[in-house]
């Protein structure tokens, strides 16, 4: 029970001071629910009583009462009242028992969509690192499936076992006021066998929950790596390779879950056995002790097989509810995540207007490290880059060129030294501002399974989207003679990842998407590198028509034709400026 409690304590450290509130309430409302469970059970033994020997219902002054009262002309006509209510009671029974498991679940699939909801949200706020560090398929199962495990494994059992614990103590409380004998019979044929069933399988069922938790990500992962890598699958022929890893997990997903299955389904026919073994013990006890009558066998069986009726279900649940929550604990801490969710509720993008940006960037004394062993990363003593001013950066592989861009859009934090705009230094307060002046063209553009409008308009509501800014930006990305050859225009659907597109229109689509933001500063990242020379020019040709305007770029380019029309570029060498030179000189050296 303490570990039930330490993760009781967990999730209650999760929730929101009203979901805690409604927590309370629907668990009161639980508690409410067993105990009209327990009154409707409580009924059955009277009904049986009155039932086995209806002529004591005519010495019993109550019963005389309510017969004259309601004026039943036999005994027979009242114990047809008496069972029908009995009915009635039963009936009302199952439908509050529906409504609480209708609140409990509304709650606890609210929470899951809460949690699920405040970890994307999260998730959008981390730093490039962050996804560098961990694989989509881990994001996507905690996003999907974990929530989703934690309100059906983790609150909904919670919730229930409390219930049933409340119903337990309860029952074995009423026994021991009314018969001390069948109480002591009942703990000490029920206690031992619980408690050495959830000793002896506690650890394999945690352990279990952690095996599948890993496996969930696996499976996701190598489905991934089937269907994004389809093209290179087909041309290798090895479609078998990827089929048999992902079928050797399946079969490992299958033997963990088969063991959990039968984990969870030995202890209650253990307590049926048990049942048994209390009946056998009153038997030979009334054998050897009771008198020739054995009314008071049949006294002590009923009420033994009442309670026991009552008893082992609650019994089963709260072991089947221990034994998930043991399964499924790990679960507290994926969903911690969500506990910095308020100090993000302030980030929201559409309230953030642009920094104004005048008259130039500066970084001064900027070193950044991969890692805390300063693994090599970028040290730059000074680059200022004027307002509309066109930057080229070259290197060789690995050289740190997407490193420096990606510390000038505010993807990493600095290890030491300042960027500042119009010598107005970069905090973290101003960063959320300062991101909104860049477009970002990469080699490999992300491209929704929407329409162009859409794409263009990226994260704008299709009601909100301004129709004639969009067949603009269409045309200064000299994206219109893609668009003019669709039956449907820029409402034409582009397909997963833009596989409708070539590599060309969908950068000339980053293009047109930084211009419908109307963005000030503007980086290439190796956004010709795939392209084939024809390509690559019209690329050029796009970067040259929007040099015209006062639009500040950065182009890193393995291509130098690519960097035509830049002021000047800069060569990186491990993370350091080692030299600036104009295109003249750059193509003199070739």
């Amino acid at each position: 029970m303490k570990f039930f409690f330490l993760v009781l304590k967990k999730i209650l450290k999760l929730l929101s001071p009203p979901q805690r509130l409604t927590a309370i309430k629907v668990l009161a409302l639980t508690l409410v629910g067993a105990v009209i469970d327990i009154l409707g059970l409580s009924l059955v033994l009277p009904v049986l009583a009155i039932s086995s020997s209806p002529t004591e219902i005519t010495s019993n002054p109550s019963l005389l009462k309510i017969i004259n009262l309601l004026d039943f002309s036999s005994i027979n006509q009242f114990l047809v009242f008496i069972y029908a209510l009995l009915l009635l009671v039963f009936l009302l029974r199952a439908l509050i028992f529906l409504y609480i498991k209708f609140i409990i679940s509304n709650f606890s699939f609210g929470l899951a969509s809460s949690f699920s909801k405040k970890m994307f949200h999260i998730f959008m706020y981390k730093p490039l690192d962050f996804y560098k560090k961990n694989s989509s398929s881990d994001l996507l199962r905690d996003l999907y499936v974990s929530t989703q495990q934690f309100a059906s494994y983790l609150i909904i059992p919670i919730i229930l076992t409390l219930s049933e614990l409340f119903i337990v103590v309860i029952i074995l409380i009423g026994l021991f006021l009314f018969n001390i004998q069948v109480f002591v019979l009942l703990i000490i044929v029920l206690a031992p066998i619980t408690l050495l069933f959830y000793s002896q399988t506690k650890s394999k069922i945690e352990s279990i929950g952690h095996e599948l938790y890993a496996l969930n990500g696996e499976l996701i992962n190598k489905v991934q790596q089937g269907i994004s890598g389809f093209i290179d699958v087909k041309l290798s022929g090895r479609e078998f390779f990827f089929i048999d890893r992902f079928y050797q997990d399946q079969k490992k997903y299958k033997k963990l879950s088969v063991t959990k299955s039968v984990l969870n389904d030995v202890f209650p026919k253990v307590i049926e056995f048990s049942a048994v073994l209390g009946i056998v013990v009153i038997f030979i006890y009334s054998l050897f002790f009771l008198d020739e009558e054995k009314r008071e066998m049949l006294i002590l069986l009923s009420l033994f097989g009442a309670s026991a009726y009552r008893i082992l279900p609650s019994i089963n649940r709260i072991m089947a509810g221990m034994l998930l929550i043991r399964q499924y604990a790990y679960l507290t801490d994926v969903i911690g995540i969500t506990k910095d969710y308020d100090d993000l509720l302030h980030n929201k993008d559409e309230e953030i207007a642009p920094m104004n940006f005048k008259q130039s960037l500066s970084i001064e004394n900027v070193k950044f490290y991969y890692s805390k062993e300063n693994i090599f990363g970028i040290d730059i003593p000074k680059l200022t880059i004027s307002k509309g001013e066109k930057i080229g950066i070259i290197g060789k592989s690995g050289s740190g060129k997407t490193t420096l861009a990606n510390l000038i859009l505010g993807f990493y934090d600095i290890a030491q030294g300042e960027i500042l705009v119009d010598n107005t230094r970069l905090t973290s307060e101003e960063w959320p501002a300062w991101k909104k002046n860049f477009g970002y063209v990469q080699q490999d553009v992300f491209v929704s399974d929407v329409s162009i409008k859409e794409n263009i308009a990226f994260g704008v509501d299709l009601n909100e989207i301004d129709v004639k800014k969009v067949h603009e930006c269409v045309k200064l990305a000299l994206l219109d003679s893609f668009v003019d050859t669709l039956k449907d225009g820029i409402e034409s659907k582009l397909g997963e990842n833009g596989k409708n597109m070539s590599g060309g229109q969908k950068q000339r689509l980053a293009i047109a998407r930084s211009l419908y933001f109307n963005r000030q500063f503007l980086v290439f990242d190796e956004a010709t590198s795939a392209l084939d020379n024809e390509t690559e020019k019209e690329i050029t040709d796009s970067i040259k028509s929007l040099s015209e305007g006062n639009m500040t770029m950065i182009i890193i380019a393995h291509r130098h034709s690519t960097l035509k029309y830049c002021d000047r570029i800069i060569e990186l060498d491990k993370g350091k400026i080692i030299k600036e030179l104009s295109y003249q000189e750059l193509v003199k050296r070739i």
